[in-house]
């Protein structure tokens, strides 16, 4: 060991130094010290490297976070089957299908797509099948989509099913095409409607009726080409049952119920008068001849007669001469009418065609007249009876022809 004071060698067992006479006691305690604690330090070190290795905890909480990624992942692949099968095409199908066969007309209306044909609504649908009611009871039914379709936005499914007790499998086929975005990714499918709609539905009336389906005003018209009639058009109707309804004023209405589809001909309906209307006619009738007769004796001009003439019969040579013959016959035969009276005129329906009323008709006609050579008054009363035939214009019901002659005054 050295001195501590003056760096001296020593031995071991000297208590001071030979040197400078420094006492070693002191020093010899640290070093003692020292060593025991380098020692003690050594073991310690040696007890560290001797303990087993622990596992880090990283380990375990990935272990955990894989297993609920894996988790999650076959929760998304279950959602999107399960959402792709809810809006596939097949299953639109199968819901339609189903709707149908319960009759359910509003469900199944909603699973059609009419493009751009706003007028048909579902309203219209479900009172075109209200007298549908037959539903189709099944024990199984299956949708399947018909392969070697290219088109990836339209498809055509084939529905297998089986009525209950019955051990024949059915086979119909829907057809559909590809609509909007309904969720994420996922289009909706609609179904194109087959033998639903008809086109252009006419029917031909009476110029002044109107026609009504199911309450519903039919206001598109056009001429059909016959005096006094008119067609009438819906552009697009729902295949069904219709309440139609036509009626004009002063006209018995016409109501049915009508089966419209694609086999469905235009039809033309005819109206009758009411018996208050046939009651006015007669009235008008006997007020027509005596403006008639009454011009005739004053030689009146026959184009002062549209009020009581149809527009076809003025234009009509041959009526004008019948007029006209009234007045030349009574100068030819001397003849001066001074009054006449037309009584108990009765109308009775024989012809309603095109809108005109044919009509057989009877009256007492009396007639007080004075001949050129005579000063005395003649009075010839007599039962007459013809036809006369009225046309409805939009001013009111118009003569189709003179009604009288000459000699079914005087002779």
């Amino acid at each position: 060991m050295f001195c501590p004071n003056c760096g001296t060698k020593c031995n071991d067992d000297d208590l001071f130094c030979g040197e400078c006479g420094t006492s070693l006691a002191e020093y010899r305690e640290e070093e003692t010290d020292s060593a025991a604690a380098v020692k003690e330090a050594d073991e310690q070190f040696e007890r560290i490297v001797e303990m087993p290795e622990k596992k880090p905890k990283g380990s375990k909480i990935n272990f955990l976070l894989i297993g609920e990624i894996l988790v999650m992942v076959a929760v998304l692949v279950g959602i999107y089957f399960s959402l792709d099968k809810k809006y596939s095409a097949e299953t639109t199908a199968l819901e339609y299908w189903k709707a149908k066969s319960d009759c359910e007309w509003s469900k199944v209306y909603d699973y059609y797509s009419f493009g751009n044909e706003k007028e048909l609504s579902k309203q219209m649908y479900v009172n075109a099948h209200s007298q549908d009611n037959e539903t189709i009871k099944y024990q199984s039914v299956t949708a399947k989509k018909n392969g070697g379709q290219k088109d990836s936005d339209s498809v055509t499914c084939g529905i297998t099913y089986r009525e209950s007790g019955s051990g024949k499998e059915e086979y119909e086929t829907v057809s559909l095409v590809k609509g909007e975005k309904k969720f994420l990714f996922w289009n909706e499918w609609n179904v194109i409607p087959t033998d639903e709609v008809v086109d252009d539905w006419s029917l031909t009336v009476p110029e002044n009726a109107t026609v009504k389906l199911n309450g519903e005003e039919i206001k598109e018209s056009k001429s059909s080409g016959r005096e006094g009639m008119k067609k009438v058009t819906a552009p697009s109707l729902f295949q069904g049952q219709y309440q139609l309804e036509v009626s004009e004023e002063g006209m018995e209405p016409y109501r049915d119920i009508i089966q419209i589809d694609s086999n469905t001909l235009g039809e033309r309906i005819e109206l009758v008068p009411k018996e208050e209307e046939k009651e006015k006619l007669a009235e008008q009738f006997g007020k027509d001849l005596e403006k008639i007769l009454t011009a005739a004796v004053s030689k009146e001009d026959f184009s002062k007669m549209k009020e009581i003439f149809s527009e076809e019969a003025m234009k009509r040579s041959f009526v004008k001469s019948s007029y006209e013959d009234l007045y030349r016959i009574m100068d030819t035969e001397g003849v001066v009418i001074r009054s006449f009276n037309i009584a108990d005129v009765k109308l009775t329906l024989n012809n309603y065609y095109e809108n005109k009323l044919t009509f057989d008709v009877s009256m007492k006609i009396k007639t007080t007249y004075k001949r050129f050579w005579s000063e005395q008054m003649e009075t010839e009363e007599k039962e007459n009876s013809g036809t006369v035939t009225y046309v409805k214009e939009e001013d009111g019901w118009k003569l189709q022809s003179l009604p009288i002659s000459y000699y079914d005054l005087i002779y």
